[in-house]
């Protein structure tokens, strides 16, 4: 089970070079898992991917990259992480029930009237998101007239952690995923997210397609159980609780 460090989803914790197999990593993705694997009867080992990318292609579909590449190849069985179901994606692998959502949304720091239009109008404004995912690919190939004119000014960083440094010192407009600038700014109350947001996202685990796994009853299709699991997660209240653990209220005057 492939994924990225990216917290709050997954880090590695302090101590991890003292540690072994899952219990090396902490966040939502490695509670989640933990949960399914409870459920399915399945030991669920997490690996890091080594090229650090959630996965695009070349424009034919070929030659993937990242956690998708890693399922196509064959290299993992699943990937698991803040990981977008997009129509592209679906044209190489399957994926399960989400297991999150998000959307795109604008940080600022505080001080004056922000709004995305004028912020769009401004000729100072400069706007960064992380470069390679999917976040980039929807703003630079959107149609809609003002996602348009942001893409016109748009920069990339190297992470969701350097976009949230250039929004400090730089004072750039930064755009990303709503659970990671959530996260980012939860305790610093200097910044604040600016209107709705530019599109919704949902994340899901991905698959081979037609993959199958063996359980009490036999060899099943993997989607299926998969979704089985996930479903009963959020029925239970398990998936609420997690979230809340992990994207805590904002106390901001």
């Amino acid at each position: 089970m492939d994924s990225i460090e990216h917290p709050p989803f997954l880090s590695l914790r302090e101590n991890h070079q003292e540690l072994i197999g899952n219990a090396r990593f902490e966040g939502f993705i490695p509670d989640v898992t933990e949960k399914l694997g409870a459920l399915m009867n399945a030991d669920f080992q997490i690996h890091l991917s080594q090229d650090k990318q959630y996965g695009r292609s070349n424009p034919d579909g070929s030659n993937w990259t990242g956690l998708v590449g890693n399922v196509v190849r064959g290299y993992a069985d699943l990937a698991i992480a803040d990981l977008t179901i997009t129509p592209e994606r679906l044209e190489a692998v399957q994926f399960s029930q989400p297991i999150s959502d998000s959307g795109i949304v604008v940080i600022v720091k505080k001080g004056g009237k922000h709004d995305l239009k004028s912020l769009i109008e401004d000729d100072e404004t400069v706007f960064t998101v992380a470069g390679g995912g999917s976040s980039e690919a929807f703003i630079r190939g959107s149609l809609d007239a003002n996602i348009m004119k942001i893409a016109e000014k748009l920069t990339a960083s190297t992470s969701n952690a350097d976009v949230f440094e250039k929004v400090k010192t730089l004072g750039h407009v930064g755009l990303m995923e709503s659970r990671s600038a959530r996260y980012l700014i939860q305790d610093d109350c200097e910044f604040e997210i600016v209107g709705s947001p530019l599109r919704h996202v949902h994340y899901g685990i991905a698959m081979a397609k037609g993959a199958a796994m063996r359980t009490d009853h036999g060899v099943e299709d993997l989607r299926q159980v998969l979704d089985w699991a996930v479903t009963k997660l959020y029925m239970d209240g398990t998936m609420d609780r997690l979230e809340k653990k992990w994207w805590k209220e904002r106390h901001c005057h």
